[in-house]
Formats: C-alpha cells, sequence, structure tokens
C-alpha cells in the first residue's frame, strides 16, 4: 500500500491509498534541517500544519507515527505549545483509513512543538486486502486554525 500525499495546507493533509506489490523494497533517508528566521513570536502558537513523512509506505496495518501535526506561529514558523493541547483528528473516509486510537488522546505537550500521529489502514477480511482509496487527515485544537 502506498500512501501519498495528494494535496496540503495547514491542518489538513490528503492521503491517497492504494495496494500495489512489491517484491523487495529499500528505504533512502534524505532529509534537511531548516531553521527559520525569527520572524514571529515561538511562544504563541496560532495554527496547525499536518504533514506526512514517508511518502510511500507498505501496506501492514498500523504506519507508525507518520502524519506530523505541528504548532506553527502566525508567520508560519515553529511555536512552542504554552499548554497542553489535545488534538482533535479526523479521517474523511474512516472505510479506507483512520487514526489509530490505541495511542490516543494525541497530546502535544507543554514545550513541544509537534505531535507524532499514527495511521491505521483498514483491513478487509472478506478480500483479505486492506481498503484503498483516498482520505483526507484533519488535525485540530483549541484556539488553533
Amino acid at each position: 500500500m502506498q500512501v501519498i500525499v495528494a494535496g496540503m495546507q495547514a491542518g489538513k493533509i490528503a492521503l491517497t491509498v492504494f495496494l500495489v506489490c512489491l517484491l523487495a523494497a529499500s528505504v533512502v533517508a534524505v532529509g534537511s534541517v531548516v531553521v527559520p528566521p525569527a520572524t514571529g513570536d515561538p511562544s504563541k502558537p496560532s495554527k496547525l500544519l499536518v504533514t506526512l513523512a514517508p511518502g510511500t509506505v507498505i501496506a501492514e496495518g498500523l504506519h507508525e507515527r507518520i502524519i506530523l501535526v505541528s504548532l506553527q506561529d502566525a508567520s508560519g514558523n515553529p511555536a512552542y505549545a504554552t499548554s497542553d493541547i489535545t488534538l482533535e483528528m479526523n479521517s474523511s473516509n474512516p472505510a479506507v483509513g483512520t487514526i489509530y486510537t490505541g495511542y490516543a488522546p494525541y497530546i502535544i505537550r507543554k514545550g513541544e512543538t509537534f505531535k507524532a500521529v499514527t495511521f491505521a489502514g483498514v483491513y478487509i477480511s472478506s478480500t483479505r486486502r486492506y481498503a484503498t482509496g483516498q482520505t483526507t487527515i484533519t488535525a485540530g485544537g483549541p484556539g488553533l486554525a
């Protein structure tokens, strides 16, 4: 199964889930750290950004901590939680996949900037396969856009 980001905006991300057969797989990790200029106030979170990493995964039911929900200030820079923030997570198409509730509640703790969230694919016993399709994952929190 592949989980592909179909579109991204603050507070929401669309996931497309496909069934694929793989004989072998390799993982290549490439990344960088970007430190933005201090244009906002990192002590005042005002919105959430939902991102997905990695963009492609194999169908195994649970996809541990692949959805990252980050706090941002009004300028879009990372921000610290000034108190614990309980996230409200939803999937627009629960027949394809949902937010795994076994680790709930998902909370960005005071002093942290993000929370990693687990996505759960849906197993269909009659076909013995995981569901395919698209779902949009949304995140919300008190006072956050």
